[in-house]
């Protein structure tokens, strides 16, 4: 074989040989890659320790393990906004930043409301405005404060951070006891696609217009567990959400049943209606934030009386015809695809009682959905307080009503694609559950043949 013959096999050996496989950590699968981190997720000494001599670490781990930052504090945190300036370079890759008070045996037993880690908007102006990549902001347990007003024409370091999901549980509002002081924190971003608030206290105070610095996107706003004053929701609730939200750009609006032992009256009812008429008219997804119950009580007798809703644990005077359930503005939601509520089922012992109903629950459904829009594919009805007795409640036509609902939505609702049964069952009573499940696809056989009923777990 000649010189030249001798390179031309060879050039054509090497251009027909199997690449060599990469070597190094970056050439693990993905999930073998998390698997590895995070077993070592708790020795982040180590892993920085050797990010500082391995290249390979630097590129690979240390993004990794400062993705998500959880830093617990007893009294503020001055010490993670040093710790940010100092380390520009781990800054850069937190995604996900969780504020926290920081639990001890101690804490757990004698920590006071008024001693918790305190955050105000413009501190945590500050700490966000050194984390470039941020998406996700969970604060946990702190109390929050106000901060005063950006003065007019003031730098706004966050103008363009667009926020993935900003969730504030368990915090408390301090010195200014209202809703815009929460709320106010939302408009530290240009937008919020999800904003969640779980287990806070809103203590009463009017709203004050002046207090609200501007008006943000969210695309999906939900409450859990959100402890309203007695006095009013409306002005403490509704009115301050529809002045933050910018008018049209929600898509999921979800109120969790607030305040599980009082009334909601018709001025809460309005005020809810002009929430969703404004920030939620373009919505997807709403979740109604008061439980159908059993009408009971003195003023249903009274042709002039005002209906009142109300919420988990109390009962509600509700008049069944359209004409009150225009109020809640659902036609105006002319994009609306998927609605839900809870529904309260009576006692099977209610007969001459005062748990007794006029009407069957069936009816208040049936007139609530009589101004939904066609677009509505997806309806889920909670059901609450089926109990060891449930196979009676479900069956009582005088009480419930289920096979009548059946009908009207067969008949007068063919656009349903879906419509779901939750059950909420306490434990005692968890073991009848696929039997309830039964009866309940038996009580609605036209949805059930068309296809489109099912009893499904229950989600909060």
């Amino acid at each position: 074989m000649t010189t030249a013959e001798e390179v031309e096999y060879a050039n054509h050996l090497a251009g027909s040989a199997v690449p060599a496989s990469p070597q190094g950590i970056q050439s693990l699968p993905n999930e073998l890659l998390d698997l590895i981190l995070r077993n070592v997720w708790e020795d982040k000494p180590t892993i920085l320790a050797a990010s500082k001599v391995s290249h390979l670490w630097h590129e690979v781990a240390v993004p990794y393990l400062f993705a998500v930052l959880k830093i617990a504090s007893k009294f503020d945190f001055a010490d993670f906004h040093a710790f940010l300036q100092a380390n520009a370079d781990l800054a850069c890759h937190v995604r996900m930043l969780q504020l926290k008070l920081a639990w001890t045996p101690w804490t757990r037993r004698y920590k006071l409301r008024d001693d918790l880690p305190v955050v105000g908007r413009a501190q945590l102006s500050d700490l966000v405005a050194l984390l470039p990549r941020l998406r996700a902001l969970h604060l946990y347990h702190l109390m929050i404060i106000d901060s005063p007003n950006p003065a007019p024409g003031a730098p706004d370091h966050l103008s363009a951070l667009r926020l993935e999901k900003l969730t504030i549980e368990r915090c408390s509002p301090a010195r200014h006891p209202s809703l815009v002081t929460v709320l106010n924190l939302v408009s530290l971003f240009a937008s919020v696609d999800t904003v969640k608030l779980v287990y806070l206290h809103v203590p009463y105070k009017p709203l004050d217009p002046a207090r609200l610095i501007r008006a943000v996107p969210v695309g999906t706003f939900i409450t859990q567990n959100v402890s309203l004053p007695s006095t009013s929701e409306t002005s403490t609730l509704y009115n301050p959400l529809r002045e933050c939200l910018v008018p049209g750009h929600l898509r999921s609006l979800q109120f969790g049943c607030a305040n599980g032992r009082r009334m909601r009256t018709v001025e809460a009812l309005r005020s809810f209606a002009q929430l969703v008429k404004t920030a939620a008219r373009d919505a997807l997804r709403i979740h109604l934030p008061f439980l159908v119950a059993i009408p009971i009580g003195p003023n249903e007798h009274h042709p002039g009386a005002q209906p009142m809703l109300c919420s988990r644990a109390t009962h509600i005077d509700l008049r069944a015809h359209t004409g009150y359930w225009r109020e809640v503005n659902l036609r105006s939601c002319t994009s609306l695809r998927t609605l839900s509520f809870e529904l309260a089922v009576p006692p099977a012992d209610s007969k001459h009682t005062p748990h007794t109903p006029h009407v069957p629950l069936a009816w208040v459904c049936i007139a609530l959905l009589a101004d939904v829009p066609a677009t509505l594919r997806v309806l889920t009805i909670k059901l609450l307080g089926l109990d060891a007795n449930w196979k009676t409640q479900i069956e009582n036509v005088n009480t419930l009503g289920l096979e009548t609902l059946d009908v009207a939505l067969a008949e007068r609702h063919d656009h349903l694609e879906r419509v779901e049964l939750m059950l909420m069952l306490d434990a005692q009573h968890c073991t009848y559950l696929e039997e309830c499940s039964s009866a309940l696809l038996k009580a609605m056989p036209k949805l059930h043949a068309k296809g489109v009923l099912s009893v499904v777990d229950w989600v909060p």
